[in-house]
């Protein structure tokens, strides 16, 4: 157990969150969390022998072979434990598991994949929210390959439309002690690259911790259907902070205790988004309401937040739900936005593994932990006592919030930018998002207008708002919510039709009425796995 993060404060928050979306009101503070559940493991490696290993699993090998528009290329194959539904087809099984495996094709649209035999699997093969989806579900063998052809079809020409997709946080092995820094990844810059690729992204940012090594050979990677942006992201003693095009290693130095005052870093903020802005860069303050005090934005130094140029209002390591630190990412961004402080909104996904494994090794261990200690816990001292019924309920919790999320919604690309944008280059792309004209989106590709004006433009003055809203969806979608300054309007969405795998929602609305607002901001709401946010069309 000991190489399990179980006791990171930030799986332990997302369990009491999980607890709380469960009904119950747990107030036990995380450190005491963290104790109880400590003695728990110790104990249960103490005096509990490990469980044998189960029969090695069967597998069989399935050869993926995908295309888009009838042109081979690559693409992101999904494959889950598949389940047969009794009204016909199948689903991804809900068996209390959070099961699944990711990987994606090459240039030539080839990938070979070595999964269970003899159950069937559920195999989707796409490449972005703006491109078919290819479901199939086969059961492989172990004598024979299994040969699966995916033909996916363009459902929106985003390019032909002037839009740019990417991810804005994304880490490599160039994060990783091998490179000075402290996060185990393993995935190379050719890695997620790769995986950029078949997450249908046309840019994107390699924002490693601790330095800027991986720069010459991101930049290696520039084509004429991808751009790569240089970044870093520096962790400063009070926030993590990305440092988008720029080349120079901006360095934060640590205070010693005598010099941590609020002075001292109120003034080295200052300085990092500075320097960034001085050097022609994109200074993105990152996650800024996180579980993790060390890595957020302290809520004391909300008024230095025009340092910077942009706000990562939506990370892609955590759901987006209420009370979760997107939401309150999101809150604070409004707050600003009502006092008049505007920091364009962005994403990304801050992925650390791109075949998503993090959540199937701490379901994994959360399982392991019920099964070994369900057998002695009338043994156990009252402090491990204590520590298994803490996991137990937050496990099944977690397990009914997460499993469908964690499945579908992490890794490269899963929360993105739509970028509108004549340019191609990353400085031009940066200065985009740098005046808001961007949408984030985990699947809805939204297009927003009001008086003409589209996300980061001023509307011309007019006596009504004129909302015009165009909104494609693979999947269903509910409400789409309108956001003014001290108003909010919800409107119920129908589909319009179906054609070619994607819903159309789009809405049109002669008169907005969001009294005296001088902004109006656009959410399209299918879920937690289906969501956009608009930067703001400004109104006078």
């Amino acid at each position: 157990m000991a190489g399990i993060p179980l006791l990171d404060s930030t799986i332990l928050h997302i369990l009491r969150k999980a607890l709380e979306f469960a009904g119950e009101r747990d107030v036990t503070p995380i450190a005491t969390i963290r104790e109880n559940t400590a003695a728990l493991i110790n104990w249960l490696d103490d005096h509990t022998p490990k469980r044998p290993e189960s029969e090695t699993r069967q597998t069989g090998v399935l050869v993926v072979r995908a295309g888009t528009d009838g042109k081979p290329g690559p693409a992101q194959v999904r494959a889950y434990p598949a389940f047969e539904r009794s009204c016909g087809g199948y689903t991804p099984a809900r068996d209390g598991r959070i099961e699944f495996w990711r990987a994606q094709t090459d240039e030539n649209g080839g990938a070979e994949l070595r999964l269970p035999a003899g159950q069937p699997l559920l195999i989707e093969v796409t490449r972005g929210y703006h491109v078919s989806t290819a479901a199939r579900v086969v059961e492989l063998q172990r004598d024979a390959p299994t040969v699966l052809h995916a033909n996916l079809t363009t459902l929106v020409n985003l390019r032909a439309r002037g839009i740019l997709c990417g991810d804005m946080h994304h880490h490599s092995i160039y994060s990783s002690p091998a490179y000075g820094g402290t996060d185990h990844v393993v995935d190379t810059a050719a890695d997620v690259y790769g995986s950029m690729r078949a997450a249908g992204l046309d840019f994107g940012a390699l924002s490693d911790h601790h330095n800027t090594l991986n720069h010459e050979v991101w930049q290696s990677f520039a084509n004429d259907e991808f751009t790569p942006i240089i970044s870093k992201e520096i962790s400063t003693s009070n926030g993590h902070v990305n440092q988008h095009g720029v080349p120079e290693d901006v360095i934060y130095r640590i205070p010693n205790a005598g010099e941590r005052t609020d002075a001292y870093l109120l003034a080295e903020h200052k300085f990092v988004a500075g320097r960034i802005r001085d050097l022609g860069g994109f200074p993105v303050i990152n996650h800024p309401r996180v579980w993790q005090e060390a890595i957020r934005f302290p809520e004391q130094f909300t008024d230095s937040l025009p340092f910077f140029e942009g706000m990562e209002v939506w990370n892609g390591a955590t759901p987006y739900l209420p009370g979760f630190p997107n939401d309150l990412a999101f809150q604070l961004w409004r707050d600003r936005l009502d006092h008049g402080v505007y920091l364009p909104a962005v994403c990304g996904s801050d992925t650390h593994d791109i075949h998503a494994g993090g959540y199937r090794t701490i379901c994994g261990a959360l399982r392991s932990i019920r099964d070994r200690g369900g057998d002695v816990y009338g043994e156990m001292p009252e402090v491990a006592r204590r520590g298994y019924d803490w996991i137990a309920n937050a496990r099944e919790a977690a397990l009914t919030l997460y499993e469908t999320w964690a499945e579908q919604s992490l890794g490269t690309g899963c929360a993105r930018n739509m970028v509108s944008t004549a340019a191609t280059d990353a400085a031009g792309i940066l200065d985009a998002m740098r005046h808001g004209r961007n949408t984030l989106t985990n699947g809805p590709l939204m297009f927003v207008r009001v008086n003409g004006a589209e996300p980061g433009e001023t509307a011309s003055p007019a006596g009504s708002h004129a909302v015009r809203i165009e909104l494609y969806a693979k999947k269903p979608l509910h409400t789409l919510k309108l956001l003014g300054r001290g108003a909010e309007m919800d409107i119920p969405l129908k589909t319009r039709g179906m054609g070619k795998g994607v819903m159309d929602y789009s809405v049109s609305l002669d008169d907005a009425d969001l009294g005296d607002t001088d902004y109006i901001v656009a959410i399209a709401d299918g879920g937690v796995t289906n969501m956009a946010i608009a930067n703001p069309v400004f109104v006078k």
